[in-house]
């Protein structure tokens, strides 16, 4: 099916090749004849207290942020509701550069200083299409508006253009007044180093060694009356003239409890939170030196949680698990051979995770730069009798400054009635685009902008629908996933998010490539699928074991909507693999019949709001899913292991019923439901993780439509609800998490329940802000704002994409159903 185009009522359009089912009670068509039987039905399911079908994003949170980068982008620019730039995502800057959640190490942004108060700002894309970000503001008679974009690639691939890449933001003031009007247009920047304006105010330049640009005026500046760039002196008030922090660090006294006696700088740390401690110092050509780190894991007691790598330029890394190598709060100082390798007059160095941590929270206590020749025995480092001895040394009482943000204005005169002034940042994310000021145009690069996103290769114009404010949604979601999306090892994949999502994941993945595929790109979600089906970012192993659930369905989903059984063959060892991975943990759960989760799946992390190791439901859910998906799959490719799988089905259905009988609970209005954990553990919200439970209804079909059990739960979900979603399913348990409305109204929607799946599917729309993206939870609309998760968060994309689909199309076995939503 191509195209589906101007439903309404039960006019329905179906160009390109004929898709057709036939009922199961009718007689089979003649060979080479297609028969087509159509039969309408009543819809059922709730009909009182449903939410109206009109979006106006009336549940908005009151922050948000969006995404301007490119498809496939490597640079992830973040635009807040505040019309700020945000950068270096996961960094510390000089002030809470947060959004609402999370942190970024840099952040521009513009305002006017005026006698009048500023009025309320008001944000839109310039198109659905295209992530043009338009922001306005008034100040009496003033108009700001800020419009902020990503520039149009330099190159045809990634590879040619994400170097050269440029951000623009242009300020625009507008004198809406009768009479001419003073103030000045001012820019706050802030990051995670120094700034300083250049001599000709047209350029703001970044740290002290390395003096890279962060953004370029079209209009030179100044600094504004009361603000001061920072350099780089210490907390101690020493001059460390050499040595620069690259990234920034927090301090934390008495962290540590030394065995030893040593000295007392081992008590304290440096952090760098998510991020590596990165520093530049200043190299003499052809000279060597050792950089020596004093590090003690004070937190930790179990070896393997935060595995380090020490780096320097010219040596090889070095990795160390402290706990593993020497212990808990036992110091050490290794050293490292260091120079400068590639003739930039300096020497990068510093702490990063190793890869796979748990905990990539990054530490360091002290360091120190000697000469290659210089470097003292390890007892005088740890007894601070070698600081005089050292080119430069650091710990928390002398750590590299804290940067201070500077604004810089530009005086607007005496602007008359209708005038303007504008101001054009150019903002370099690519190592290229650093170079060198180009000469740039505002008019020319955003009309440049426009005309590449009217022709960029997306798969939009699969869907139709006569509500051109959720067309505008639908068509904004698959932008979102296209650039959230990276190639990795020449192949693409479609990640959850730009900021701490900014990664593929088990529960997330299956999702975000069915609904590519429904947008015709079905090569491109295959290649994210066999990437994804192998390795993740997600948590995994035993606890997490319903990820083999999700891979089993995720295969059998692609190859029902591909048709590619060649395909599905050679995918078949994954299957096997996943499926005895699966009866090999129910293996592991048979040592003791009296414990509650005997026959069913290990202790394990629920995800969804369920945090902590339980005897929990999610894991079993899935599992139960995707065993059935691989018994459909052994089916369809004539595999003798269907007998078996079968049986193991039947024995793992008979015991998960035992299970959720003995477990299950009454709510307070009387709906008998099955909780999300198992009896003897820790007691949850009713409603708590029943993101699994949702999906085990539809995509995993492993429930009867009348099944009691099923519906008392799905029942006093439906008592939960907030603003037409369930609340407190979530991580919040005063929140609501946006895209369970789309599990929640697909549950709906595959029982019959049509019209409560379409206001369900509305009310899921009215949680989207007005950039037309999600964040993962957020508060209720009136209530103190809480959030969590990423922004644009493309999982809520996709269900809105898989949502939309299903309400026109949604396979029911041989039948196909139309218009059920």
């Amino acid at each position: 099916m191509k195209r589906l185009v101007g439903f309404g009522g039960l006019l329905l359009l179906l160009a390109g090749p004929l898709v057709a089912a036939v009922l199961a009670d009718e007689p089979a068509a003649k060979s080479g004849e297609i028969r087509v039987v159509a039969r309408s039905f009543p819809l059922a399911g709730p009909v009182e207290g449903l939410e109206r079908e009109v979006l106006d994003f009336r549940y908005a949170p009151e922050r948000w942020q969006a995404c301007i980068g490119l498809p496939d982008d490597p640079h992830k620019t973040i635009v807040g509701s505040d019309g700020g730039l945000y950068y270096d995502y996961g960094q510390s800057g000089p002030e809470p550069y947060d959004n609402g959640q999370g942190r970024f190490g840099t952040c521009l942004r513009a305002r006017l200083q005026t006698e009048a108060s500023p009025g309320a700002r008001q944000q839109r894309l310039l198109d659905a299409r295209i992530p043009v970000v338009i922001t306005e503001q008034t100040y009496g008679p003033l108009t700001l508006m800020q419009r902020a974009w990503a520039g149009a690639p330099r190159g045809s691939t990634v590879e040619q253009w994400g170097p050269r890449r440029v951000d623009f933001l242009w300020l625009t003031v507008r004198n809406t007044g009768a009479s001419p009007a003073t103030g000045k247009l001012v820019l706050h920047a802030g990051t995670t180093s120094g700034l300083r304006l250049n001599k000709t105010g047209t350029a703001l330049i970044r740290g002290r060694l390395k003096r890279e640009p962060l953004c370029w005026f079209s209009r030179p500046c100044a600094p504004l009356a009361g603000t001061v760039a920072t350099g780089g002196t210490s907390r101690a008030g020493r001059q460390t003239p050499q040595l620069e922090a690259v990234t920034a660090v927090a301090v934390q006294k008495n962290w540590a409890k030394p065995k030893p006696a040593c000295d007392p700088r081992f008590r304290h740390v440096l952090i760098g939170w998510h991020h590596p401690i990165e520093f530049l110092v200043a190299a003499e050509p052809g000279r060597r030196y050792r950089i020596v780190f004093g590090l003690i894991e004070g937190w930790h007691s179990q070896p393997g949680r935060r595995p380090l790598e020490l780096r320097a330029e010219g040596a090889a890394a070095r990795k160390v698990d402290l706990v593993g190598e020497f212990g808990r709060n036992v110091p050490v100082a290794i050293g490292l051979p260091a120079e400068d390798r590639d003739g930039d007059g300096l020497i990068r160095f510093g702490v990063w995770p190793a890869h796979g941590a748990p905990d990539r929270n990054t530490i360091l206590s002290a360091l120190w730069i000697f000469p290659e020749d210089g470097v003292p025995e390890q007892k005088e480092l740890l007894a601070g009798r070698a600081d005089r001895r050292a080119l430069a040394c650091i710990d928390a009482d002398h750590a590299p400054a804290r940067p201070k943000p500077i604004e810089v204005a530009w005086d607007l005169g005496r602007l008359a009635p209708a005038d303007e002034f504008d101001v054009l940042v150019a903002i370099p994310q690519g190592d290229r685009a650093r170079l060198a000021q180009p000469a740039f145009n505002a008019d020319d690069e955003l009309q440049k902008a426009i005309d590449f996103w009217k022709h960029a290769d997306l798969p939009f114009g699969r869907f139709a629908l006569p509500d051109p404010a959720m067309q505008a949604l639908l068509d904004s979601c698959i932008r979102n996933i296209y650039q959230a999306r990276e190639i990795k090892e020449g192949r693409p994949a479609f990640q959850v998010g730009p900021t701490c999502y900014r990664g593929t994941w088990a529960a997330d993945g299956p999702f975000i490539l069915e609904a590519v595929t429904y947008l015709g790109r079905a090569d491109e979600a295959r290649a994210g699928l066999e990437q994804q089906v192998d390795r993740d970012s997600g948590p995994g192993g035993v606890e997490f074991s319903k990820k083999s659930g999700l891979r089993l369905w995720m295969i059998r989903r692609h190859a029902q909507l591909t048709g590619d059984r060649q395909w599905l063959r050679k995918m078949w060892p994954r299957v096997v693999r996943e499926v005895n991975q699966i009866i090999e943990y129910r293996n592991m759960t048979r040592t003791d019949p009296k414990q509650a989760n005997y026959g069913l799946m290990p202790i394990g992390y629920g995800d969804g709001g369920l945090g902590g190791r339980h005897r929990e439901y999610t894991n079993v859910y899935w599992t139960l899913a995707g065993l059935k998906a691989a018994i459909e799959m052994a089916e369809e490719l004539g595999e003798p292991v269907q007998r078996d799988w079968t049986g193991e089905y039947r024995d793992y259905w008979q015991t998960f019923d035992r299970a959720r009988n003995r477990d299950k609970l009454t709510d307070t209005v009387g709906n008998v439901y099955v909780p999300v954990t198992m009896k003897g553990e820790e007691p949850q919200l009713p409603q708590r993780g029943a993101w699994a439970f949702l999906q085990s209804i539809f995509p995993g079909r492993i429930f009867a439509a009348d099944d009691p059990l099923m519906l008392g739960t799905l029942a006093m979900l439906d008592a939960n609800q907030r603003e037409g979603l369930i609340y407190g399913t979530g991580w919040l348990p005063d929140g609501i998490w946006n895209y369970a409305g789309s599990f929640y109204a697909h549950a709906h929607l595959w029982l019959g329940h049509g019209r409560k799946s379409a206001a369900t599917l509305y009310a899921f729309a009215n949680h989207a802000c007005p950039l037309l993206c999600w964040r993962e939870e957020q508060s209720p609309k009136g209530e103190p704002p809480k959030y969590v998760g990423d922004m644009p968060h493309n999982w809520a994309s996709a269900e809105f994409i898989r949502l939309v689909r299903h309400s026109l199309v949604l396979e029911r076995g041989r039948e196909l159903h139309l218009l059920e939503g």
